[in-house]
């Protein structure tokens, strides 16, 4: 599922220029889960080769990152393919695709992979961490680290304008359908539930499409398909609960755009630390990544439906203050001058 719409990327972006870079992302996908040693060192090396491809395929764009003033990495791992200038161009990565935490699965590694991070990442000069989580639990520091939160688009994602009637309680799911989201569990979890005053809708598209469209029965479970950013704006405030039983998620972007469109949260606790304030304001619950939990807080919630709409406005104008997109994008690019004239590269 794509995450934004092309026309509405474009039309933020305006006058800015674009260029594409041809990447090797999904051919290394198998390698992420490197476990030990040896599936390290040739994770490692396949790498190597493909960045000799990656360099010839993208050699004149390549030319162009290089003489920025500023570099920003969505991905870290975009590093090794930009040989540049230390004394003219800043270099920034982020939390966006990686944590730069180190993963308690790989305790036998924990040792080497620290110090692989710090020889790999030596050419970047700070961080972006957009949440605190994050900041915290990092095992790599630089000078210029900064703390921004994510935002969203507050003038698209908000309450609906009018009171929707009684009726059933409406969870909404809105993803990618991968197992990794925790779509069999939401599924599973559904068939525990022992309600009748409740639906659940489906959004979105991936490996697991056919499973959940063959368990929409069209009655109780529905499948939305895949919604364009207005039609997923319109799902939101149609929804009464967002579940989002995401496993191993960075920071779960689609939580806030349902809390700002006025959706009671129910998310898996490997979020914790990101919507901690959601939480003490009680429009958020988290809950374990088990389908028993997940059935619970969601016929718990079922049942008292009168009270999930009582602080949606609240919410709204907090988001609207502190995570609204256009003001954290002006506060992003402040950040960047700030940085650059205080290392004096340009």
């Amino acid at each position: 599922m794509a995450r934004l719409d092309p026309d509405y990327v474009g039309n933020i972006l305006g006058p800015t220029k674009v260029y594409t870079i041809r990447s090797f992302r999904r051919q290394l996908g198998s390698l992420g889960n490197a476990s030990n040693y040896i599936s390290l060192v040739m994770k490692q090396f396949v790498t190597y080769l493909l960045n000799i491809v990656y360099k010839r395929l993208n050699g004149s764009t390549l030319s162009i990152v290089r003489s920025s003033d500023l570099i920003y990495l969505i991905r870290n791992d975009d590093l090794p393919y930009l040989t540049v200038d230390k004394a003219k161009t800043v270099v920034l990565g982020s939390t966006h695709c990686s944590t730069l935490t180190l993963s308690p699965k790989r305790r036998g590694l924990r040792s080497f992979r620290r110090i692989f991070r710090v020889l790999k990442y030596r050419k970047i000069d700070g961080f972006h961490f957009t949440s605190g989580k994050w900041r915290k639990e990092a095992v790599i520091h630089k000078k210029y680290d900064f703390l921004l939160p994510l935002g969203t688009d507050t003038r698209l994602f908000h309450p609906s304008e009018v009171n929707r009637p009684p009726g059933r309680v409406r969870f909404l799911f809105l993803s990618r359908l991968e197992a990794g989201k925790g779509v069999r569990r939401l599924l599973e979890a559904w068939r525990l539930m022992n309600t009748k005053d409740a639906e659940l809708h489906i959004a979105g598209t991936g490996t697991l499409t056919n499973l959940v469209k063959a368990a929409a029965d069209g009655k109780k479970i529905f499948y939305d398909g895949i919604p364009s950013d207005q039609e997923k704006a319109l799902l939101y405030r149609e929804s009464d609960v967002f579940v989002f039983p995401s496993q191993e998620e960075i920071y779960g972007l689609v939580v806030l755009e349902a809390l700002a469109s006025g959706l009671y949260a129910v998310v898996s606790e490997d979020l914790r630390g990101n919507f901690d304030e959601f939480e003490r304001m009680g429009m958020l619950e988290y809950t374990q990544n088990d389908p028993v939990a997940i059935s619970d807080a969601m016929t718990r919630i079922a049942s008292k439906p009168e009270a999930l709409q009582s602080r949606q406005e609240r919410v709204y104008e907090y988001i609207k203050l502190n995570h609204d997109s256009r003001n954290l994008s002006a506060e992003l690019f402040a950040t960047f001058e700030r940085i650059l004239n205080e290392t004096d590269r340009r």
